[in-house]
């Protein structure tokens, strides 16, 4: 069904991901055609993920089949979609409309031929280039409030053509617009976006500042497991210098 949607939607309504990240990296990186980059997706302490983007090798996989190309969308575009929709309405509308409105949006979002586009010069769990001194930049990504770390992919992957390791996280504060938890056990839960009461006396005052602090603490822990070269060896075999954060 989907390939007869992409056949009858307008090519107008339909973006060319693959040539807009070309051109993106090509202003951000000039020069690294024919560089690739590797994408590992890890879990922190709170079962939610980071997903790190490195300078890579070519490779032929581990079990010797075909390069897993990675998706622009860490989560589905329906997720993703659905998400929003339920933080900026979710506290406005009643739960029943809520959730017909966003299984609708699920089916459009589905079948729009955005949900299952792919990054260009990515692939999932390619060997890490071992830098030219040693070391890279290490850039530890942090949303915004209600974003997710789900949609930043092409930029990351541009920086990372540019000799950097970037780890984007998704915060588990209920900051998110939504955030995908998976437990040591491998259970999976949802967390949406926390609406706090605005009703007279009853904001509490520190609820943003609790959720910075969790933020904090969330990227502390991505960056010491990165230069321990704890997620996949990457800290280890390439080693990683500086640090960065984006917030």
């Amino acid at each position: 069904m989907r390939g007869l949607v992409r056949a009858l939607v307008p090519r107008g309504l339909v973006p060319d991901v693959a040539a807009l990240a070309e051109g993106l990296y090509d202003k951000v990186a000039p020069g690294t055609a024919n560089r690739r980059v590797g994408v590992r997706t890890f879990r922190n302490s709170h079962g939610a993920a980071i997903r790190v983007y490195y300078p890579a090798v070519e490779s032929q996989g581990a079990d010797g089949g075909a390069e897993v190309r990675v998706s622009v969308f860490r989560n589905s575009l329906s997720t993703v979609v659905n998400g929003y929709f339920f933080t900026f309405f979710g506290w406005l509308l009643p739960s029943i409309v809520v959730t017909m409105v966003q299984r609708l949006l699920g089916l459009v979002v589905w079948l729009h031929p955005l949900d299952y586009s792919y990054l260009p010069r990515c692939a999932a769990d390619l060997p890490v280039e071992k830098g030219v001194k040693g070391k890279y930049p290490l850039v530890v990504w942090s949303h915004g409030l209600t974003g997710t770390g789900c949609e930043h992919g092409v930029l990351a992957t541009a920086l990372a053509l540019r000799g950097n390791v970037v780890a984007i996280l998704h915060h588990s504060c209920g900051s998110s617009s939504g955030c995908d938890l998976v437990d040591a056990d491998g259970t999976q839960t949802f967390l949406t976006y926390d609406h706090p009461s605005m009703k007279e006396g009853e904001y509490p005052l520190e609820f943003r500042q609790k959720q910075a602090e969790h933020r904090a603490r969330e990227m502390d822990e991505a960056r010491e497991l990165l230069l321990a070269g704890g997620i996949g060896g990457i800290g280890g075999i390439g080693g990683i210098g500086g640090i960065g954060g984006i917030g």
